[in-house]
């Protein structure tokens, strides 16, 4: 922003331009360049701006929104992919694999092998059960994840799922899935689960019960059987795993008990 507000005062000082006159050059481009023509037209000069290395992409900035970004798309994209110049299709189910990015180790995950996709080919990702599963996930005291369903292993958009282990007597850590919306089902075992800000409620459910656990709540699962590992089934609202520990969380010494 202080960049563009000394290009615009050094506009006005050099074309001793009133405020009204800097106004109808800012408001329109913002000072950027503008290209007014034909769909063909501005595809011709974002093609030769492109292939002349003066640039590697371009940012639109539409007078408002959203008809101009509409049309935009509906016509001049249409040329520029027919040219070749503009992707039909996304390259991956993240950023990251947009622009070609690698992705860095995990120190979470090192000497966890990595997923392979599901065997049998989108007829088995799309219609079949999903029966293989992997530890590639990030990592929580004493909880086991592995994933089974992502937008890496099965190009799911959407959704994650995966199974939670916690062994019979495990010391597990206060953590959140930040902006996901998680969904856990007790598949076996008994959940002793502590959540809130400092985990200053608590509620136990058996084997058969759904929980539904807000974004960025921290949480701590343990298993409250005395002969039984605890099982669990487990969706998120999004196409990766995300796990932030709280390892410094300020943990309440006597939480309330709640009953749904």
């Amino acid at each position: 922003m202080r960049s563009r507000s000394e290009l615009l005062n050094k506009l006005a000082r050099d074309r001793n331009m009133t405020i009204r006159g800097l106004l109808n050059i800012a408001r329109a481009a913002r000072d950027h360049l503008m290209l007014v023509g034909t769909p063909a037209a501005i595809a011709d000069e974002m093609e030769r701006w492109f292939r002349a290395g003066a640039c590697d992409g371009f940012n639109i900035m539409p007078a408002w929104f959203p008809a101009p970004l509409e049309d935009f798309a509906a016509n001049v994209v249409l040329i520029l992919q027919e040219r070749g110049l503009f992707r039909r299709d996304y390259s991956g189910p993240t950023l990251r694999e947009h622009p070609g990015l690698s992705r860095p180790a995990n120190r979470l995950t090192e000497g966890v092998s990595a997923c392979p996709p599901p065997t049998g080919g989108p007829r088995a990702s799309a219609l079949s059960p999903l029966r293989e599963r992997c530890a590639e996930t990030p990592v929580t005291q004493g909880m086991n994840r592995q994933v089974a369903i992502s937008g890496t292993r099965t190009g799911l958009q959407a959704l994650w799922a995966g199974i939670n282990h916690i062994r019979l007597g495990e010391i597990t850590g206060a953590h959140h899935h930040g902006p996901l919306e998680s969904i856990i089902c007790v598949a076996g075992g008994t959940d002793l689960m502590r959540w809130g800000d400092r985990l200053e409620f608590i509620t136990k459910d058996e084997a058969g019960s759904f929980l539904l656990v807000s974004p960025y709540m921290p949480r701590q699962e343990l298993d409250a059987s005395d002969t039984e590992d605890l099982q669990c089934a487990l969706v998120r609202s999004g196409t990766e795993e995300i796990v932030v520990n709280l390892p410094d969380l300020d943990v309440a010494d006597d939480p309330e008990w709640t009953t749904f």
